[in-house]
């Protein structure tokens, strides 16, 4: 029973979450007045309920008795407080708040806290301040049995250094191993609670009897696995590291569609894959007012690769926002221990205090909500420090993701930047492992939150040291019809078909870790002698009662023998429409139209078929203008026309004959002088504008060539 008998916190970076319900026979208690149970299993909420939050200014007891004999349980299933300075819960292992602490002033944001207690008896008090209150708290307090002992037994694949390699769209699976069964109590697969737990995705999958892991993404994943069988008795694993690997992509060649009986054909795959699974990191909240470290893991150097030289390593990126840099503090660590400062914001606190980093979220409705993060990357050619802007920051205005306001707030740009520490610290650091980010929260008022910790390292140290997947010629497999040699072991294939139809054919390709990727693909076969047929239409095209509305090639005919091949061109028709404002009678297909309307015209196109054209014309008489004393010349003209008028010109444009202005000028006087040089040779008219409401004057005139 010892191994069993221990107190476990989780840090907030690990979300996960405990079965609500193991006993048909559990009790619910809401914690809003003093209170003395006895119960063998009980549900314990906040003042406010499941759903709700606890009020301000509590401070109730719960002394509960247990009916059994092996002592109690106290599993703190989430803990959703303002600080644990202000609002916090404490445990007691006895009868009063005498009695001996199990835990004192717990608060902030927990999950996973399980306490074993020896005696049958507990008292747990909460106490909240008068300010922000929240969530609240989720506690399961049961007896305790005689632990059975079993293992967990979990399944994978394969080994990559010290990850376990699996192949996409596999599973991992544990089918725990019960030594002892029924000797107390009845332990199965679907009695036992299993909780996954991605850490770096900051996600977990739990239920009763979820003994399988489904659905990882390509790439490196940490998981860890705590397993509860019915006498809530838990087994929990080391991080493991997970390597799932990607789809190979297969691509082939060599393939038609149609092939002649008596052809030889050469099919070949070709295969790649993306290998991106050097670098894996985990996520999740800074916690106000504790230390939170974050990991990110490194493989695929060799096993005695260390940092030989401060360039090695290129940069230190993270993806983050936090309310306040004032109040921070953040530091790396190597997997050997190694130290390096990244930066020290409370070194003027009172300076920095209102600076935020990213767009965080500063008063969240509930606590760790994310805000928007930024890129903040440390350097070694970086031009400054986070400390060198914020002695002068710049403001930004933003809404946060609660939908608070900000306006001209200060704050770091993302970016790059030198660290406050030295390179020379982290020289001797093993490449592969555990490389750890921690932030400092000084004061309890904010929070912030990590979305990725990323590390780049100088492109030469990768070389001859990834771990990329090898394909060899025997991991190719073929099956089909007609395959004359190549069937295994190679890339490449000879086909030829042995009877007339539709085949279907199969590659599989098996990597040297023991994935396994698939495709298919058909091609008909006709005997030499068929009919080979070319037909050119428009828009559609009718071959033996079948209706076609697009070019290709199809096959004809039911029986092989008297099948023929239809080569069909499908060339379409466009319907245009044009807008046309003239100035007199406009000529258009060498027909002449004297009045505005909307006509139609039947032209064929280049591909042969006809198109409709719609004209929709606006004719201006230029005679409404011959009033206006107004002279154009020269006319012809090659490169200036001259426009001079008795009343003051607006403006000028110059109009093609389909209505188009090519040409705009602002005059504000009795003459303008209009620069054609670069219009096409061509008829074009000039299109004066006055002040006095009139319409404007109209003057055809002739572009010759210089």
């Amino acid at each position: 029973m010892g191994v069993f008998r221990y107190i476990k916190q989780v840090l907030s970076v690990l979300f996960v979450v405990l079965p609500l319900c193991m006993s048909a026979q559990q009790d619910t208690v809401l914690l809003n007045c003093n209170t003395t149970l006895t119960s063998c299993d009980l549900m314990l909420y906040d003042s406010g309920g499941e759903n709700g939050n606890y009020s301000n200014n509590e401070n109730y007891t719960l002394r509960v008795y247990g009916t059994g004999t092996n002592g109690m349980v106290v599993d703190i299933i989430s803990l959703n407080t303002e600080s644990q300075t202000v609002d916090y819960i404490s445990i007691y292992e006895g009868e009063s708040m005498n009695s001996e602490f199990l835990v004192a002033s717990l608060g902030g944001q927990v999950e996973d806290s399980v306490f074993f207690l020896e005696s049958n008896c507990v008292t747990i008090r909460f106490r909240s301040d008068n300010s922000i209150n929240r969530a609240g708290f989720v506690i399961r307090i049961h007896c305790q049995r005689n632990c059975q002992e079993y293992s967990q037994n979990i399944l994978y694949d394969g080994i990559y250094e010290e990850g376990h390699i699996i192949c996409n769209s596999s599973s991992i699976v544990s089918n725990p191993i019960f030594y002892n069964n029924n000797v107390e109590y009845e332990q199965s697969i679907e009695n036992t609670f299993f909780r996954w737990n991605v850490i770096n995705e900051y996600r977990e999958v739990s239920g009763m009897g979820l003994n399988t892991l489904d659905g990882l993404s390509p790439g490196m994943h940490l998981i860890c696995l705590s397993t509860f069988d019915v006498a809530n008795c838990i087994v929990s694993s080391d991080t493991m590291l997970f390597v799932v690997m990607n789809n190979l992509d297969l691509s082939l060649s060599g393939v038609p569609e149609i092939a002649r009986l008596d052809d030889t054909l050469v099919v070949t795959c070709d295969v790649s894959m993306d290998w991106d699974s050097n670098l894996i990191s985990t996520s999740g909240c800074i916690v106000a007012s504790e230390i939170t470290f974050f990991d990110t893991i490194i493989q695929g150097f060799p096993a005695d690769a260390v940092v030989n030289d401060i360039n090695d390593i290129e940069a230190i990126c993270l993806e983050m926002e936090h309310s306040y840099l004032g109040d921070l503090e953040v530091w790396i660590t190597c997997p050997s221990g190694n130290r390096m400062e990244i930066f020290k914001g409370y070194d003027s606190f009172i300076t920095h205090i209102n600076i935020f980093m990213g767009e965080p979220i500063d008063d969240d409705p509930e606590a760790c909500m994310a805000g928007v993060p930024y890129n903040y990357c440390w350097t070694h050619d970086a031009s400054q420090s986070i400390l060198d802007v914020a002695a002068n920051p710049p403001t930004y205005t933003y809404t946060d993701n609660a939908g608070n306001h900000y306006s001209n707030h200060r704050y770091i740009p993302e970016g790059d930047y030198i660290p406050s520490g030295d390179w020379s610290s982290l020289l001797g650091c093993p490449l592969n492992g555990d490389w750890r980010i921690f932030f400092a929260d000084s004061i309890a008022m904010d929070d912030g939150f990590l979305f990725s910790f990323s590390m780049q390292f100088n492109s030469e140290l990768y070389e001859d040291t990834a771990a990329t997947p090898i394909y060899e010629d025997y991991d190719f497999a073929w099956n089909g019809h007609g395959i004359i040699s190549g069937q295994n072991g190679s890339s490449t294939i000879l086909v030829s078909g042995e009877e007339p139809g539709l085949h279907e054919y199969t590659v599989s390709v098996t990597n040297n870790y023991g994935c396994t990727y698939d495709t298919t693909f058909s091609i008909y076969f006709c005997s030499p002698d068929y009919l080979e047929t070319f037909i050119t239409e428009c828009d559609s095209a009718e071959y033996n009662g079948v209706v076609y509305y697009e070019s290709g090639d199809y096959m004809v005919g039911a029986v092989c023998a008297d099948e023929e091949v239809l080569h069909l061109t499908i060339n379409h028709s466009v319907d245009t429409v044009v807008y046309v404002n003239n100035f007199g009678d406009y000529v258009w297909n060498d027909e002449t139209f004297a009045e505005s309307g909307t006509y139609t015209m039947v032209l064929q196109g280049n591909s042969g078929c006809d198109s409709i054209v719609t004209l929709h014309l606006t004719i201006t008489d230029i005679a409404e203008f011959e009033s206006e004393k107004i002279w154009l010349y020269p006319n012809p003209a090659d490169d200036i026309v001259n426009v001079v008028s008795e009343a003051q010109i607006l403006s000028v444009d110059i109009v093609s004959p389909i209505g188009q202005v090519v040409y705009s000028k602002v005059v504000n006087a009795d003459n303008a002088y209009l620069d054609i040089k670069n219009l096409s040779s061509g008829a074009y008219y000039v299109r004066v504008w006055f002040g006095n409401d009139k319409l404007p004057a109209v003057m055809k005139f002739v572009k010759q060539e210089p």
